[in-house]
């Protein structure tokens, strides 16, 4: 029988490993790393994440200045429910040095699972676990503690900011249309839109964080005059970046995030607008339909054509009302 070989890796030293530390702090990757120096990528992975205080004084990646821009977007994000999982903290840095064209040796402006670990433990922050959707639905559902813990929240940030009795500055803004492509057509535009409708595309078809700062800053002009205010959003993760923190910060615009999993029942919108509006749009679909016998496509800006039509239908005064009634936000019930 032939025998295993298994190849040994040669033991290095103490400089050796320091080399390697410094160019993991600068954006390489563990594994290559390792294998340049012939080391063992568990030995050098465990010396990475208990890097500590001794290696605070270090050149990273990243200038002082904007670390401690992070750290301070990281932790509002937490103390507004937004704090994000290691993936969601790379994909934060990754979007902020790309928007702002800084020079950094990331392999495509992201940063990897070392340096980021390593940006933790500088800073002494650490971050959430991602956990089972459809567990952690089933049971933040059924457990009153979490509900009742956002309403806590609710009802103090509520009361600081004195608007428990000011329902009529909640307001609704036109939709935000987010096609599937690459560049924007003039001829995907509606001219039958509520006036300001915003249009905006991605490669997906899905929400980003660019898109939704444009929408955040279309937002705070519209409530330039309606301060200060309370917006309530899920935990998306193209809610979270630096410029929305800071521009919210500013603004005078506290954000309060509903607990994971639970949208079904405490976002106002799913609980009352958004299952009239489907409705009200397939109802014009089907008379699109029995008008042309399906003989024409329904193109995007017919798409926006129809949605708009039935837009105030389904976010009319009194569903939203109802919506904001139903989960207990106002009047603030945790009954609810």
């Amino acid at each position: 029988m032939p025998r295993d070989y298994k190849k040994k890796i040669k033991p290095c030293n103490e400089e050796t490993v320091r080399k390697a530390l410094e160019e993991i702090q600068h954006g390489a990757s563990v594994r290559s790393t390792a294998l340049k120096y012939c080391m063992s990528i568990s030995m050098l992975r465990n010396r990475v994440l208990t890097i500590g205080e001794e290696h605070t004084d270090k050149r990273t990646a990243l200038s002082p200045e904007l670390e401690d821009k992070l750290k301070s977007a990281l932790l509002e994000m937490e103390e507004m429910g937004f704090g994000p999982t290691m993936t969601e903290f790379t994909g934060i840095v990754h979007d902020h040095v790309v928007a702002n064209e800084i020079p950094t040796p990331f392999v495509g402006g992201r940063p990897g699972y070392e340096w980021a670990a390593s940006f933790l433990s500088r800073h002494n922050l650490r971050l959430k676990k991602v956990g089972t959707m459809q567990l952690a639905r089933k049971n933040v559902t059924a457990d009153p503690f979490v509900i009742y813990g956002y309403c806590d929240l609710l009802q103090r940030a509520q009361e600081r900011l004195g608007i428990s009795h000011r329902p009529e500055y909640c307001i609704t803004i036109p939709p935000v249309v987010v096609f599937r492509g690459k560049h924007m057509q003039s001829t995907w535009k509606s001219t039958q839109d509520i006036p300001g409708t915003q249009y905006a595309v991605s490669e997906n078809g899905w929400m980003t964080t660019p898109i939704l700062e444009d929408i955040f800053k279309y937002f705070v002009d519209e409530t330039k005059e309606r301060r200060p205010l309370l917006l309530i959003l899920d935990g998306h993760t193209s809610h979270t970046s630096i410029a929305t923190v800071e521009l919210v910060k500013k603004e005078n615009i506290s954000i309060l995030k509903l607990p994971a999993h639970c949208t079904d029942v405490l976002q106002p919108l799913d609980v009352t607008c958004f299952a009239p509006l489907k409705n009200y749009y397939q109802y014009a679909l089907n008379d699109l339909v029995n008008n042309t016998g399906a003989r024409e496509p329904l193109r995007k800006c017919g798409f926006v054509n129809m949605l708009c039509s039935v837009w105030e239908k389904g976010f009319s005064p009194q569903n939203i009302k109802k919506g904001f009634e139903s989960t207990g936000i106002y009047p603030c019930n945790r009954d609810k």
